[in-house]
């Protein structure tokens, strides 16, 4: 046994000594997380949800409660809330097995996001060992999808970056020679779809871009359909139930995306001439081009330096004869253009409206319309960049003398991480409890509901972060109290939550007070917390006077917070 590990060892070193390097320049990179792993987190906006999932997960599996386990504690009450988002099913079992060895969801989340590191460099090396034989060309291309343009546009959503049973799934199909691989590969795909909803989708697009690749290559029909029926048998046997509670839960609350987001959110082809990243270059050589950009918002772009190395890498594929791993990477890479672009045209800020070929798809194929963030397509498109880039390396090492080679392939990277890789983090270190909330932790119990106003930030100067910053601590807090919770926020809001919240805030302003009781009595509201601090400036008096005194009592009131109970 002995023999065979030393065996074992010698044979992968160089791949192990690569993904440890990688690893320890992510580590590196994510300083602040290492050295806070229980109070800082990668974004206070997004992941205090992703936390809040974490630990809705953990209660539920650690209990083995399945019957309540796509029941969530925010938007009381909604039966089959978890479903409003990513169930991030995966992360919850990690987290199930860490959280007794923490006793703290921060910095099992923290944990659990090295790991998803940690496992995606290792799944990128596996996938591009299928593409390229050199170790140095794999290593690259692992570095580089894992420090790349989606990376750092993606990370401040943590289920779009974990994105390891996709690279595992793709590389056993490029080297797949027995139908129980497709079934395998179906289970890696099923499993992707509870890790991300997202990143399962395009595993299913991946592997059906695939098989039509392989039936321009084998041109037997009968075979393709075989495997692919082999592949979806393998994915619904993961993923099949999940898929059943999304569409009854997008039934149930009649679930639908405003159309304007699949276009607000979409790629715009000028995107490969900008340059978003807080980098050295876009800070120097890129600020005069960058001033005719007219994009709101973040957005992808690959860069100047792997866009033009893929398109050397194109043009020595196209010069030599066709491979079959060109022909996929040209059908990926042509769909992930279709996709990312969107319904409807956009260029450079400015919305034109011609229909494109992706409306097509997203109204006739199944699940699409959940993947709002057409952009976010570009993952595939980055595949297929890197894979031309991977070419444009090897062509350096073959053609030129190796100290050359060297020097030029060092050149190549150092001008991307000069290009690409953010100067700045929003990794932060930030507090979200407070002794208004220790009274709730002492208060509440499961059959209480917390009330907590204003719903949204009142303060004169306000923006989407400032709310999304409040909601999301609002969950942060509510992992530590019994009560269910009235607010939420999620990727979708229950129209009976929308119409609770406009009605109550008519009747504030009117300041009808038995509006506003008939209210609190039907969500059966017995805590309110009224967050002075986010009300509009000498509201607070005001507001608490609209709670009637002879229902609700004060337990707690400073500056901040005001804390009411109702009376038994």
């Amino acid at each position: 046994m002995n023999s065979r590990c030393t065996s074992w060892l010698k044979k992968h070193s160089t791949s192990l000594f690569s993904i440890l390097a990688i690893f320890a320049l992510f580590l590196a990179y994510n300083h602040t997380l290492v050295l806070n792993p229980a109070t800082a987190l990668t974004d206070w906006l997004d992941y205090p949800l992703i936390v809040f999932i974490l630990e809705q997960n953990i209660k539920h599996l650690s209990h083995l409660d399945f019957a309540n386990f796509s029941n969530i504690s925010s938007f009381y009450p909604s039966p089959g809330g978890m479903f409003f988002t990513e169930i991030l099913l995966v992360q919850g079992v990690v987290g199930t097995v860490l959280f007794p060895l923490t006793h703290n969801y921060i910095t099992t989340h923290n944990l659990i996001f090295f790991l998803t590191a940690l496992t995606n460099i290792i799944s990128l090396q596996y996938f591009w060992s299928k593409l390229f034989k050199k170790q140095l060309i794999v290593s690259i291309l692992s570095f580089l999808f894992l420090f790349s343009p989606y990376y750092f546009t993606m990370y401040v959503h943590f289920q779009m970056i974990g994105y390891a049973f996709f690279f595992f799934s793709a590389g056993m199909l490029l080297s797949a020679k027995k139908p129980r691989t497709y079934f395998i590969a179906g289970l890696l795909s099923g499993l992707q779809f509870l890790t991300g909803v997202y990143l399962g989708l395009y595993s299913l697009m991946f592997t059906g871009l695939l098989l039509l690749w392989k039936l321009w290559n084998e041109k037997d029909i009968r075979t393709v359909l075989k495997l692919g029926l082999i592949y979806s048998v393998g994915f619904l046997s993961i993923a099949g139930f999940f898929l059943y509670k999304y569409s009854a839960v997008k039934n149930e609350y009649a679930i639908n995306r405003n159309p304007g987001e699949y276009v607000d959110l979409a790629m715009q082809p000028t995107d490969f001439l900008f340059n978003p990243y807080d980098s050295i270059w876009s800070r120097s050589v890129y600020s005069s081009v960058n001033a005719f950009s007219h994009r709101k918002g973040s957005f992808f772009s690959p860069g100047w330096v792997m866009l033009l190395s893929a398109i050397g890498g194109m043009y020595v594929s196209f010069k030599k004869k066709h491979n079959k791993e060109v022909v996929l990477m040209l059908l990926l890479l042509g769909w992930g253009i279709v996709a990312a672009l969107g319904p409807r045209l956009s260029v450079n800020g400015t919305y034109y409206g011609t229909l494109l070929p992706y409306s097509i798809f997203l109204k006739f194929t199944p699940f699409f319309d959940a993947l709002r963030g057409t952009g976010r397509w570009f993952f595939i498109i980055q595949i297929a960049l890197l894979y031309f880039f991977g070419i444009f390396v090897k062509t350096i090492l073959e053609k030129q003398a190796q100290k050359k080679a060297v020097v030029l392939v060092a050149l190549l990277i150092g001008l991307y991480v000069l290009e690409i890789v953010p100067l700045t983090q929003r990794t932060s270190i930030q507090s979200y409890r407070t002794s208004a909330y220790s009274l709730l932790e002492e208060k509440c119990t499961k059959n209480d509901v917390l009330l907590e106003y204003p719903f949204s930030p009142m303060q004169p100067k306000t923006d989407i972060t400032i709310s999304l910053n409040y909601w999301s601590k609002m969950l942060l807090n509510q992992m530590h109290h019994d009560c269910f919770m009235v607010n939420g926020y999620s990727g979708f809001d229950p129209q009976h939550y929308l119409d609770f919240r406009d009605a109550f805030e008519t009747a504030v302003a009117e300041q009808d007070t038995n509006t506003i009781a008939d209210l609190l009595n039907g969500k059966a509201v017995t805590f309110i917390k009224v967050n002075k601090k986010m009300l509009l400036p000498n509201t607070a008096e005001a507001i608490q006077n609209l709670f009637d005194s002879n229902t609700y009592e004060q337990l707690f009131n400073d500056q901040d917070n005001l804390v009411l109970h109702k009376k038994q």
